[in-house]
């Protein structure tokens, strides 16, 4: 840094060069933006993630420190019990969310014998080594959880581990089984609020193990296949389906509103966010619905071992 000195030149040489470095610098933040912004165009996912960047700066989460409320009592934080105490206000939340929701003890055993599509989808195709290394391959480069395996790592390590990974996910697959071991998520709270002491105002990411997310993709790939073959999703559905997103689902309400506005209708909206939608999803409801769908045997085992048993760990 530097210092102001009776020489009022050297004040002023100072004064030049650093607003042409700060000029540069605005600069080129403004022609990487611009780049990011062209070449993610077509890419509305990345493309938010830029634009947020731009209106929020750094969003990376800060160290949590300072007295924090957790279930409206002061909580001070200590090194040996702030994930904890995190950790116990994430389980409890969700559970004081599942116990205030209403439900009808039949909505649980419905739709168990009636197949609704004609084929049913039993077993899973076995992968081979072409097919696992095409989908490692394409995992984005993110940062893994904190046994220290990232995206990188993967990658670089596949050819000595590929074999093994292969019987692994077959294994699974064959059996019906998801590996006990790969049901660990770490979690971290990130602030919804900046500089909020609330532990309600924190949201919890979830991070799951990389070879996990393998396994996903590849049950996830198999699943949508036999779902759109059977017509199962209907046409109005744009969450997690390929080539949909928020956009077609504004799309389609617009040019719904657009033909009523045209008809003389009058449009009410009604817009419902549900509290931590995931989380509170009923598992039986849920397998009831698969088997409904024409899910059975292997498949239905292996989707009933899925959510069993899960762990997690708060960072």
């Amino acid at each position: 840094m530097a210092k102001r000195t009776q020489l009022q030149d050297d004040w002023y040489s100072f004064r030049i060069l650093r607003n042409k470095v700060v000029k540069l610098i605005k600069k080129k933040k403004k022609e990487y933006f611009n780049q990011q912004i062209n070449v993610n165009r077509n890419n509305s996912k990345q493309l938010w993630k830029t634009i947020k960047s731009i209106i929020k700066g750094d969003t990376r989460q800060e160290t949590v420190n300072g007295d924090l409320i957790f279930d409206g009592e002061d909580t001070t934080y200590k090194e040996n019990n702030d994930a904890n105490n995190f950790n116990r206000y994430f389980v409890n939340s969700i559970k004081s969310i599942i116990d205030n929701i209403e439900t009808n003890e039949n909505e649980n055993n419905y739709c168990t014998s009636d197949i609704w599509c004609e084929n049913v989808l039993e077993s899973f195709e076995l992968i081979d080594s072409k097919k696992l290394r095409t989908i490692v391959f394409s995992l984005s480069n993110k940062m893994g959880t904190d046994e220290g395996i990232s995206t990188d790592i993967l990658k670089k390590s596949y050819d000595l581990i590929e074999q093994i990974f292969v019987d692994i996910i077959n294994h699974s697959l064959k059996n019906g089984i998801f590996p006990d071991n790969w049901k660990t998520s770490t979690v971290i709270p990130i602030r919804k609020v900046n500089n909020t002491k609330k532990a309600s105002e924190f949201r919890p990411v979830n991070k799951l193990p990389l070879y996990e997310k393998v396994l996903e993709l590849i049950v996830k790939e198999q699943l949508n296949k036999y779902l759109g073959s059977n017509k199962v999703l209907s046409e109005e559905q744009s969450g997690f389906r390929e080539k949909h997103s928020c956009e077609t689902a504004l799309q389609t309400v617009l040019n719904d509103w657009k033909i009523a506005i045209d008809a003389k209708k009058i449009i009410g909206v009604i817009f419902l966010d549900l509290k931590r939608a995931f989380e509170i999803v009923d598992r039986k409801i849920l397998l009831n619905k698969l088997i409904k769908y024409g899910i059975k045997g292997i498949v239905l085992k292996w989707f009933k071992s899925y959510p069993n048993n899960r762990k997690q760990v708060v960072y």
